[in-house]
């Protein structure tokens, strides 16, 4: 028998918190192939786009909670985007991390990125970095839909906590 809460909530599962989205934005697709992998692994949704104005298309489906995002795209520019989405108030507290080819994590962060990898990615420092965003928006907005195991049960190492 159904408890008067487990009717009225319509369950009788308790609610499971959602894996964080990531949003991997690059026009390079055996590196967003890669990446997907990697991080689908590791207990990450991911949305893929190979231009801005794809993203742009897949943020109103489904709102990331963090976007890797390449600097170089055809279009418009990951510099362009990312000065974008941090003028924006409803999209300013996603974090970005970019990558590149080149030397341009300088640039990256002065175009508002909140992180900057290289290319060619280490996936474990892709990991801590994506851990370390998340876990720090975490803290400042006291988000809580993401499940919390999938960001602390990650080590920088990129293996699963015991």
């Amino acid at each position: 028998m159904k408890t008067e809460k487990e009717r009225m909530s319509g369950s009788s599962q308790p609610k499971e918190k959602r894996r964080p989205r990531l949003l991997v934005v690059d026009d390079d697709r055996l590196l967003s192939a890669i990446l997907q992998a990697n991080l689908e692994h590791k207990g990450y949704n991911i949305i893929l786009a190979s231009s801005v104005l794809a993203a742009v298309q897949q943020m109103r489906l489904q709102r990331p909670d963090l976007i890797v995002l390449d600097v170089v795209l055809p279009g418009t520019s990951g510099f362009y985007w990312c000065q974008r989405l941090k003028a924006d108030p409803d999209t300013r507290d996603i974090p970005v991390l970019m990558i590149s080819g080149s030397t341009v994590g300088e640039q990256a962060l002065e175009a508002g990125a909140d992180a900057f990898l290289p290319k060619p990615i280490d996936i474990r420092a892709l990991l801590a970095k994506i851990r370390e965003l998340l876990k720090l928006r975490s803290q400042k907005q006291g988000w809580s839909g993401i499940n919390a195991s999938a960001v602390k049960g990650i080590n920088v190492a990129g293996r699963r906590n015991p």
